[in-house]
């Protein structure tokens, strides 16, 4: 082998054996991807889940059960859940008053449909 001693520790070891895990993980990458689709297109379909996966995760790290390495990946999924979802409820509280609105004038336009 050019330049790796035969004692060193990438020499017949597996990764998984030079880097043990024993700890789950926080699926972080999931919890983010989550929140993005809910600012871009999603809103609630994945903005409630990113949130509560994210608390949950945040548990789990905090209680030393989960890699505490993903926890900007979570922050920052949970974050984008959020306000995705809020954003979500923003949109469709304008949609209604919208809606109300252009009934309403609608109805004041035409008198004969009010019988």
């Amino acid at each position: 082998m050019h330049g790796v001693r035969a004692d060193s520790p990438r020499v017949g070891k597996s990764f998984a054996a030079r880097y043990p895990r024993s700890m789950k993980s926080a699926n972080g990458v999931l919890i983010l991807i989550l929140g993005i689709l809910s600012l871009m297109m999603c809103g609630f379909f994945a903005g409630i889940p990113a949130w509560i996966m994210g608390n949950n995760s945040l548990r789990e790290i905090d209680a030393g059960m989960a890699d505490p390495g993903e926890r900007g990946l979570v922050q920052a999924g949970r974050v984008c859940g959020i306000i995705g979802t809020c954003g979500a409820f923003v949109v469709i509280a304008i949609w209604i008053l919208v809606f109300m609105v252009f009934g309403a004038v609608a109805v004041t336009q035409h008198p004969t449909m009010i019988k």
